[in-house]
């Protein structure tokens, strides 16, 4: 059943996904909602072409969606009634599918999972409720799994018709979202349900089509009012049905997300539309009953509560804050050791119980300063002719500006490059919540600083406290009406003889370098045309492939200059006393290759040092005796033909040529617990030829650090190498079983971590992409933050492959991202606990003998379906495995009580798998390659 009004472009697309159905005996019902375009006539043709498609027409658009719903399921003749829109796509085997598993199963409606595209960017695709459709189920009715009512649309589902006909069970015809009271009568009526993972449904979303659709419709206030009214009528329904846990649990799912998605609308609305949006939503919260435990997020129950008392602007307020698109609105009142968004008087006037306002388990007193969000507001910022005056006040209601500032700076950033000019200035701190920063700073110095014409400069300020640095853009002060100009020498006027200041898209305070004049900006675009030929023509002459690696003959062009640089090298003598570092492939300044690295310079700095990078940000890591160089360019292919040594820990690309003196140490980043090289199930399946060309990469290996006999009888056998084995253990290693409590209390300090809570540390493996990877779930910090949050602060580094965890502002003071942070040993030391799975980590951090625990809810498919493990997990684990949230808690509840097991299974642990290890590896390695000093 297709239901349509004035969809001309693209009714074909819906119809077409209908014909092409694998489940032939159907009929394609379409639904003209009275449309005044071409609609009827392009369906018309449809129907000459194939006969199982038949016209609706209603005479016209009168009524909301749910008339023509009604007018297909009166009309429809098959057994069974799956909902389409006009614009939308049903999977090749949707029909099939369902109705496969109605049969099988004798329910009266199956829900199969809907995949949401905007057509703009088609390669993202989401899922409507994925956390629903994760496994198949069938649910003999819907007060076993109540969280099925979120699931309101009609598409993507199959319906028994006789059902829906002898329950009479049909849409409202007189308001919007009508298919929210429809699901809800059908959930609750139905004799069984069946959920089925995979997709069979395709919604389109276009938020910018010129034609809004009723979910891109909410900034008009009917929209609401007619979300607010089929909710009563939900209510009402449930009421006379006598089911208090579904009518719970709907006003969850309507605080959850009916509320929540016109909150992110609001923020744009101001005036009439507030004002009813503010009347409407108060008269229905009121209406309601809401249980004080409800299970929602704090900042959404505060948000309620400021509904309910009518403060709709405090509402936007905490809604932006709970985004992270504003800072914290208020200063919270703490009574008892607990944080109230309101204070005891303002909760007094509400009439509502403190509950409402409790936002303690959030932890934002606790969010480290570097990651606070701050107001910023520009009473007067302007240029003149010698300085830029500021008048600036930053702000923060949590009080972390109440003390322990250091300095603050103005800073100019260069918007393209890292470079800055910094100049401090004076600053105050007002009543702990406020900073006042004002101050007349001598620009003097950007006369002598080679600025370019055009070259945008933005206005920061920094603050410093402790070791953190906190960056505020500066705005543009809300008085300012017109640019100002300073005025620069003459001998600048070929590459701009003045700075103007300009507001920025975002309202911010930047300065631009210009010329005055038609004359001069004439010379000045010459000026600057001829520097930039000139400069792309010395990039020819220095890098004549590097210049052109974008294009497709640029690529070609590039990859033969790339082994033409490295059979020249290979063919000339080896520069013994040269050696690249490299760390996954570039990715990182780290690990064994740079532990050896820091040794190497001590015992024998006459060697030079070369380190492949891939990413800009890496330079900064280097030390001065580094010389870096660019991973896969020309220059890298040419230098590691012809370095004397490679040392590496995942192996350099094959494409890299090996001369034939060169030492190639491999110090392998790990010891493995997952299946590798020849032992790895997608090798095994690899065809002769291919496993050789595998086998020849792996040989060009001359020296192997071992890290112990597990490794030896796991990794090493599986590579085949005959590569000379160092027993050493791994370089990596010297720091950890280095480092002393001091050590310890200083990174902590440096990383702005809490000293009085335990710092737990959470370290995944990679599981690949597509179905592996959908099939582990990774921790929900919100269900720990909420048990564990005053006791315990968590640091998640994800594998190097994957990007880090983007943590939302209000678990700030719980989590934090530190997946680029640049070495992992640091993170290992601070930590008191280590959560991983089958992660080598566990190996490394056996050294410190602390608590080690498992969360593997993937154990069974990582174990024995792909990549497989050598051994059993639980069979060396020397701490508990975790299946889901509740027993991490239990467990790192168990730590901080002393289990006194878990440490020595530890120390067992290290015996067994780590005896190598003295802190003493990388000398030995060194010794081993290199001989003494």
């Amino acid at each position: 059943m297709i239901i349509v009004f004035n969809d001309e472009d693209r009714i074909n697309v819906a119809i077409e996904s209908a014909m092409r159905q694998t489940l032939r005996e159907i009929e394609i019902v379409v639904v003209d909602h009275g449309s005044t375009d071409g609609t009827a006539a392009v369906v018309q043709k449809y129907i000459e072409r194939d006969s199982r498609i038949r016209l609706v027409q209603l005479p016209d658009n009168v009524g909301e969606p749910g008339r023509p719903l009604n007018a297909g399921i009166d009309d429809a003749r098959g057994d069974w009634i799956t909902v389409m829109g006009s614009d939308d796509e049903l999977e090749p085997d949707a029909c099939r599918y369902m109705l496969s598993f109605a049969e099988l199963r004798s329910v009266d409606v199956v829900l199969g999972k809907v995949s949401r595209v905007n057509p703009s960017t088609p390669k993202k695709i989401t899922y409507w409720h994925s956390r629903l459709y994760r496994e198949e189920r069938t649910l003999s009715r819907i007060e076993d799994a109540p969280e099925y009512i979120s699931d309101t649309i009609s598409a993507g589902k199959l319906y028994r018709r006789s059902f829906l006909n002898d329950r009479k069970i049909r849409f409202p015809e007189d308001i919007l979202y009508e298919d929210q009271l429809f699901t809800l009568k059908v959930y609750h009526q139905s004799d069984g349900i069946q959920v089925l993972p995979e997709t069979v449904y395709r919604w389109y979303s276009r938020p910018n089509a010129k034609k809004k659709s009723i979910t891109n419709s909410r900034d008009t206030i009917k929209n609401f009012e007619d979300r607010i009214s089929v909710n009563r009528r939900i209510d009402e329904y449930l009421r006379l049905a006598e089911s208090p846990a579904l009518s719970s649990y709907k006003s969850e799912k309507f605080i959850r997300h009916d509320l929540n998605i016109y909150l992110n609308n609001l923020e744009e609305q101001q005036g009439e539309y507030r004002e009813q949006f503010g009347a409407l939503s108060r008269e229905y919260l009121s209406a309601i009953a809401l249980d004080k435990d409800i299970d929602i997020h704090p900042i959404l129950k505060v948000i309620v509560g400021l509904l309910k008392i009518g403060d709709v602007e405090s509402a936007v307020a905490a809604h932006k804050f709970r985004l992270g698109r504003g800072p914290l609105p208020v200063d919270l009142w703490s009574d008892g050791g607990r944080k109230y968004w309101l204070d005891k008087e303002q909760i007094a006037r509400s009439g509502l119980g403190r509950e409402w306002f409790d936002v303690t388990s959030l932890g934002i007193h606790l969010v480290p300063f570097k990651y606070r969000k701050f107001s910023v507001e520009s009473r007067s910022v302007e240029l003149n002719s010698t300085c830029i005056n500021i008048d600036v006040l930053v702000g923060d209601k949590g009080r972390s500006l109440e003390s322990g500032i250091e300095s603050v700076s103005l800073v100019l950033r260069r918007r393209r490059g890292q470079s800055e000019l910094s100049f401090p200035v004076r600053w105050e701190v007002i009543s702990g919540t406020e900073m006042h920063v004002c101050d007349s700073v001598n620009v003097e110095e950007i006369f002598s600083y080679d600025m370019k014409f055009h070259e945008n400069w933005d206005l920061w300020i920094d603050a410093r406290k402790k070791s953190s640095v906190k960056s505020f853009r500066v705005p543009q002060s809300s008085g300012a009406t017109r640019a100002s100009v300073l005025e620069l020498p003459a001998s600048k006027m070929l590459t701009g003889n003045q700075i103007t200041s300009f507001a920025t898209d975002r309202g911010n305070y930047s300065l631009r370098v210009e010329q005055s004049g038609r004359l001069a900006n004439g010379l000045a675009w010459r000026y600057a045309k001829a520097k930039r030929q000139a400069r792309a023509i010395g990039a020819l002459i220095a890098r004549p492939f590097e210049g052109v690696e974008r294009s497709r003959v640029g690529k070609k062009v590039s990859s033969v200059a790339k082994k033409a640089a490295g059979a020249i090298s290979v063919r000339r003598r080896v520069k013994a006393s040269t050696i690249l570092f490299e760390a996954y492939r570039g990715r990182q300044y780290s690990d064994s290759p740079k532990a050896l690295s820091d040794q190497l310079h001590v015992e024998h700095p006459e060697f030079r040092q070369y380190w492949s990078y891939r990413y800009e940000r890496t330079l900064e890591e280097f030390p001065p005796y580094v010389t870096p160089v660019k991973y896969d360019s020309v220059a890298y292919h040419r230098i590691a033909s012809g370095a004397g040594y490679w040392v590496d820990n995942f192996g350099l690309d094959p494409r890299v040529q090996k001369h034939r003196d060169t030492i190639y140490l491999q110090t392998w980043h790990g010891v493995p617990l997952k299946r590798l090289f020849f032992d790895a199930p997608k090798v095994m399946k690899l065809d002769d030829a291919k496993k050789a060309q595998y086998g020849s990469d792996l040989a060009r290996w001359d020296f192997l650090v071992s890290q112990g006999q597990y490794f030896e009888n796991t990794l090493v056998r599986a590579t085949n190498t005959a590569a000379k084995l160092i027993r050493s253990g791994s370089p990596r290693n010297d720091l950890l079983l280095g480092m002393t409590d001091d050590d310890r209390d200083r990174l902590k300090h440096e990383m702005d971590l809490p000293f009085n809570r335990k710092i737990v540390l959470y370290m995944p493996t990679y599981r690949g992409k597509g179905e592996r990877s959908a099939k582990y779930s990774s921790l929900d910090y919100r269900v720990l933050s909420e048990q564990l949050q005053e006791e315990w602060f968590m640091l998640s580094r994800q594998h190097y492959y994957r990007r880090g965890t983007r943590v939302s502002r209000d678990l700030r003071g719980f989590v934090r991202d530190v997946s680029k942070y640049p070495n992992v040993e640091d993170l290992m030391m601070v930590a008191d606990v280590l959560i991983t799975d089958f992660s080598s980590a566990m190996f490394d951090y056996s050294l410190l003998e602390r608590p080690i625990l498992y969360h593997v809810p993937d154990m069974d498919d990582y174990e024995k379906v792909a990549p497989r493990t050598y051994v059993p997990l639980e069979n060396i684990a020397p701490g508990p495995l975790c299946f889901e949230e509740q027993q991490v808690v239990d467990a790192l509840r168990s730590v901080a009580s002393g289990d006194s097991q878990m440490a020595s299974d530890v120390s067992a642990f290290r015996q067994k798998f780590m005896r190598l290890e003295e802190g003493n590896s990388s000398s030995r390695v060194i010794q081993a390659i290199w001989g003494h000093p």
